[in-house]
């Protein structure tokens, strides 16, 4: 099945790494779970990491709106 099209706009973010943290995402990715290929590994960490900071109130994903002042 294909996924599900994005609820955003997705931009591209290129990334150059060391030869070993290349070599652990393949090895993720032969776990299962992480994706088909080094770059998909790369995202899904990414992404869990920041749901965590978020989750652990250590960033905010999403600012509340300010409440207009005006009069």
């Amino acid at each position: 099945m294909g996924r599900k099209p994005a609820k955003v706009k997705p931009k591209r973010l290129p990334l150059t790494l060391i030869e070993q943290t290349h070599k652990i995402l393949e090895n993720l990715v032969d776990t299962g779970g992480y994706g088909n290929n080094p770059t998909e590994a790369a995202r899904i960490i990414i992404a869990k990491h920041i749901q965590q900071l978020d989750a652990e109130n250590k960033i905010r994903l999403f600012e509340a709106p300010k409440p207009d002042t005006s009069e």
